[in-house]
C-alpha cells in the first residue's frame, strides 16, 4: 500500500503570518524529494519540503502483532527557519481509511468510548477533533469546546468484516489530536488518526470583549528539541475484530508495560462524594463579605456512615472535596487542616475511623496545581505558569448554556510543573491522617504548557511529571477523576467515568470501551447518581458496565448552594437521598456477590437489551425497558428498579 506517503505537517508561514498546511504526497513523493531507506525490520521514509526547507524522517517497521510508526523529533531539519517552521505532524492520517463501498466502523475512546459506521450519510458535519488527555490549558480560549468528556486512553480503532487495526498512541500522547471524519466530509473516505504538535501555536484575541476585538496568531519560536512520536498498530482478526477486542488488545498492552496483575472487578462499594463549604456572599455589619459557607460538617457525615453501617451498609467510601482551609483560601494544598466551618482535625479522625471500623475508605481532595494566593512557599506570580503570550496560565469555568467563559466565578492560575512533583510529594509525605487516601480530582487530564523563559516545559513534559508524581505515592491511596491511562499503575480508585461520550453528531452510538480496558486493571465508579438527567438509566447503565455507585452529597440545607459556584448540588441533601443509597447499594452488593471474581471483558447490545461478560464466566443482563438487571455466575442475582 501507498498510504506511508500520506503524511500531513503543519507550519507556520513566518512572512505571511499564517498557518498552513502540506502533505507529504503531493508536496515531496511526486516531485522526487522523498527518499526511502531500509532497515532491518522497516524502512524510513525521509521527506523533504524545499520549498519551507523541512526535512521529515518517518520510520515504519514491523514487529510479532502489528506495524509502529515514529519520528524522531530530534532529526527534524528546519534549513530556513526565519520563514518556515514545523508546527505539527499527522502519521498515517489515510491507514487503514474505509471506502464508499465498503462496511465496517471506526472508534474512538472519547469519555465512555464511541463508534462511527463509515458511510453513515453525515456528510455535511466537520468532523471529530479532540485533544488527548484534555485541551492544553495554557491556550486562550473564548469558549469551551463541544467535547464534554476528555480522551482519557490515547487509542483508536478500526473495524472492517472480519479484521480490523487499533491504534495505541505509545509515545507523545499529550501532543497528540485525535481526528475523525466520516465519509464525504473531507474526502470520500472515512478516516481516523492523530495530529502530533511538534510546536506550540496559539490565537489570542485582543480587546476580547469589545467592539474593537481582534485576533493575532501566536507561535513557539524556540527550536524543536529532542522526543518522539510513535504509534504503534495492532492487528486484530476473527472474533477478536471488534471494539471488545480492541479493548483487550489495549488492555493487554497497557499492562505489559505498566506491570499491571488483574484482579476482581469489586462493584459493591459505594463512593460518596461530601462537599465541604463554598465561597459566597454574606452581610457582616452592614457590608456584603465573601466567606465561607458550610455545606457537609464532619461530625455529620460520620453520623451518616454509622448510620450506614447500622443499617447494613458497610465498604462505603467517601472523598472530601471543597472541605480544607488551604483550598477554600486559594491556597495549594500542603497542611490537609479542615477548613473552620467543617469542622476540627478531632473529627475528622473521627471521620476517618468510623470509614474503617466499617470497611470502607477516606479521600482527601487536594488541590496541587490551581491557586489564587501565595503561601506555603509558593508564589501566585512567581510560579504561575506562562502561555505563549506571556501572560498567566489561569483556569476558569465555563457556563453550560452558551459554553463561555464565566469571568464573575474567578479564575485560578496554574501552578508551573516544574514544581508540581514537589508539591504532590509534600502533601503525600504530610503525617496528618495517614490512613486517609489522597484525591487529586481530574489533574492527569487537565495538563498545560508553561512558556516562562527560566522554566519552560511543554505538555508532554508535564503529563510526565503528573504520572511520576501520581505513581510514586507509595504510603498512600490514590484517587483520580477521569484518570489518564498513564496513571493507573498504582491507582486505587478511579472516579467519575463518563457513561456516554461527548456526543459529537458524526458518531452513531456510545459504547462502554473506557470500561472495558479499565475493569480488572482498578476499580471505578459511575458520575454521580443524583446529577444524572435519567437516574434510573444510569443506575441500570452503572451494572452494565462492571461501575461502582457514586453520589454527590451535602449535609446542610441545600439552599445554600443558590448564587454560588456550586448551586448545581440543590438535589444533593443527603437525608433526603439516604434511602436511594441504602436501597441501591444492597442491589450493588448482591451484584457483586452473584458476578464473583471476574472482570469484565465483553460487552453487546441489542435494542433495550446488553449483556456484560465476565472472565470468570458470569453474565450480566439489564434491560432498560423494563428495568431489571439479572447476573449469573457463582451465583444467580435479580433486582428490579
Amino acid at each position: 500500500s501507498d498510504v506511508y506517503k500520506r503524511q500531513l505537517i503543519g507550519y507556520q508561514d513566518i512572512a505571511k503570518k499564517q498557518y498552513g498546511k502540506a502533505n507529504s504526497e503531493t508536496g515531496s513523493v511526486r516531485s522526487g524529494n522523498a527518499v526511502i531507506n531500509r532497515l532491518e525490520n522497516g524502512f524510513e521514509a525521509v521527506y523533504s519540503f524545499p520549498q519551507m526547507g523541512f526535512t521529515v524522517p518517518v520510520e515504519i517497521t514491523l514487529d510479532s502483532d502489528g506495524i509502529n510508526a515514529s519520528v524522531d523529533i530530534g532529526k527534524i531539519k528546519e534549513s530556513n527557519p526565519e520563514s518556515f517552521l514545523i508546527c505539527s505532524i499527522s502519521v498515517l492520517p489515510y491507514f487503514g481509511a474505509g471506502a464508499p463501498d465498503e462496511k465496517g466502523s471506526i472508534i474512538v475512546a472519547d469519555g465512555s468510548g464511541c463508534e462511527m459506521d463509515f458511510n453513515n450519510g453525515r456528510y455535511s458535519k466537520l468532523g471529530y477533533s479532540s485533544h488527548i488527555y484534555g485541551n492544553d490549558l495554557s491556550k486562550f480560549v473564548l469558549a469551551k469546546g463541544t467535547s464534554t468528556y476528555p480522551i482519557m486512553l490515547p487509542v483508536y480503532g478500526i473495524r472492517k468484516a472480519a479484521s480490523a487495526i487499533i491504534a495505541v498512541v505509545t509515545d507523545g500522547a499529550a501532543r497528540g489530536t485525535v481526528w475523525c471524519y466520516p465519509n464525504g466530509a473531507i474526502t470520500s473516505y472515512a478516516n481516523v488518526y492523530t495530529s502530533f504538535e511538534l510546536r506550540a501555536t496559539d490565537t489570542i484575541v485582543l480587546n476580547e470583549y469589545s467592539s474593537a476585538a481582534r485576533s493575532a496568531q501566536l507561535y513557539q519560536k524556540t527550536a524543536l528539541g529532542n522526543g518522539k512520536t510513535e504509534i504503534k498498530y495492532i492487528v486484530l482478526t476473527g472474533d477478536k475484530a471488534d471494539y471488545n477486542g480492541m479493548a483487550a488488545a489495549y488492555k493487554k498492552y497497557l499492562c505489559e508495560k505498566e506491570k499491571i496483575t488483574l484482579a476482581a472487578q469489586s462493584v459493591g462499594e459505594t463512593s460518596l462524594d461530601f462537599y465541604g463549604a463554598v465561597k459566597k456572599k454574606k452581610v457582616f455589619l452592614g457590608f456584603p463579605v465573601i466567606a465561607n459557607a458550610a455545606l457537609s460538617e464532619l461530625k455529620d457525615i460520620s453520623d451518616y456512615i454509622n448510620r450506614l453501617a447500622e443499617d447494613g451498609v458497610s465498604d462505603i467510601s467517601v472523598t472530601l472535596r471543597e472541605w480544607s482551609a488551604d483550598r477554600l483560601a486559594g491556597r495549594l494544598d500542603r497542611s490537609l487542616k479542615p477548613a473552620g466551618v467543617v469542622g476540627s482535625k478531632k473529627e475528622l479522625k473521627r471521620l476517618l475511623t468510623a470509614l474503617e471500623k466499617n470497611g470502607g475508605e477516606l479521600y482527601l481532595g487536594v488541590s496541587a496545581s490551581q491557586f489564587k494566593k501565595s503561601g506555603k512557599g509558593y508564589n501566585v506570580w512567581g510560579d504561575t505558569a506562562k502561555a505563549l503570550s506571556n501572560a498567566p496560565v489561569y483556569n476558569y469555568t465555563f457556563y453550560n448554556s452558551n459554553y463561555q467563559k464565566n469571568t464573575s466565578a474567578g479564575r485560578y492560575s496554574l501552578l508551573t510543573p516544574k514544581k508540581l512533583l514537589q508539591v504532590i510529594r509534600n502533601v503525600s509525605d504530610n503525617g496528618a491522617y495517614t490512613g486517609a487516601g489522597l484525591s487529586f480530582g481530574n489533574i492527569s487530564v487537565s495538563l498545560y504548557s508553561d512558556f516562562s523563559k527560566k522554566s519552560e516545559c511543554g505538555i508532554e513534559k508535564t503529563a510526565q511529571t503528573v504520572g511520576k508524581a501520581v505513581n510514586g505515592i507509595n504510603n498512600r491511596k490514590t484517587a483520580l477523576d477521569t484518570p489518564a491511562d498513564y496513571v493507573l499503575k498504582n491507582l486505587s480508585l478511579a472516579q467519575k467515568i463518563p457513561e456516554t461520550s461527548s456526543r459529537d453528531d458524526i458518531f452513531d452510538r456510545d459504547i462502554p470501551f473506557t470500561q472495558l480496558v479499565l475493569s480488572g486493571i482498578v476499580p471505578y465508579t459511575c458520575e454521580p447518581i443524583n446529577s444524572a438527567a435519567d437516574e434510573r438509566g444510569a443506575v441500570l447503565n452503572a451494572a452494565a458496565y462492571g461501575s461502582r455507585l457514586q453520589f454527590e452529597l451535602i449535609t446542610n440545607d441545600p439552599y445554600t448552594v443558590g448564587g454560588t459556584s456550586l448551586d448545581r448540588l440543590y438535589g444533593a441533601n443527603s437525608s433526603e437521598l439516604y434511602k436511594t443509597i441504602k436501597e441501591y447499594s444492597e442491589y450493588f452488593k448482591g451484584l457483586e456477590k452473584a458476578i464473583g471474581n471476574g472482570y469484565l471483558t465483553h460487552y453487546s447490545r441489542n435494542g433495550e437489551v446488553s449483556v456484560s461478560r465476565y472472565s470468570n464466566g458470569a453474565t450480566v443482563t439489564v434491560d432498560r425497558a423494563n428495568g431489571t438487571v439479572k447476573a449469573v455466575g457463582g451465583s444467580e442475582y435479580s433486582f428490579g428498579i
